[in-house]
């Protein structure tokens, strides 16, 4: 539970990126052929016309794949804290907005390219969130791995450990 509270900004976020990415994809599993006309309508006057099908699959999958990871990535969280699932499929949502805004705007549809925005900022946020806890995290290790290394030669050994248990406790909670 503490590990839930301590990230709770960071879950939240998951949380409304694995809602978005995974309705998105089971959507295009369960109505391929409506998916696929609408998408082939909105192409019909852009350079990639011909190639709907398969840009669609492709997304289908990045959307799938980046929700599975962020639904691992939360339970990884909240009981281990750590962020690499987590981080990992955020970063494959962020690729998938860039990918979709790129359609867009061949398709011309400088509307549905400005609603994209918003969740490219939500997922560059969680990229933030993640990736700064994971550095922040290591530098603090290396911190204190690198004071214990410094003060090796002065100061018993039994009281190093002891130290470095209590600093690394303290960091990961």
């Amino acid at each position: 539970m503490e590990l839930i509270q301590k990230h709770a900004t960071e879950i939240l976020l998951l949380l409304f990126l694995i809602v978005t990415f995974l309705q998105s994809g089971i959507d295009k599993v369960t109505d391929w052929g409506g998916n696929l006309s609408f998408i082939k309508d909105h192409f019909k006057n852009s350079p990639l016309k011909n190639m709907v099908s398969p840009l669609l699959a492709v997304i289908l999958i990045l959307e799938l794949m980046a929700g599975a990871l962020m639904f691992v990535g939360v339970f990884q969280l909240a009981t281990t804290g750590q962020t690499n699932l987590a981080l990992l499929g955020v970063e494959l949502s962020a690729l998938c907005l860039i990918f979709l805004l790129v359609g867009q705007r061949l398709a011309k549809d400088y509307a549905g390219a400005m609603t994209l925005a918003v969740y490219f900022m939500i997922a560059i946020f969680g990229v933030f969130l993640l990736n700064n806890f994971s550095k922040v995290s290591c530098a603090n290790f290396f911190v204190v791995e690198t004071s214990l290394r410094i003060h090796s030669s002065r100061v018993s050994k039994a009281f190093l450990r002891s130290n470095f248990l209590i600093l690394l406790n303290n960091i990961t909670n």
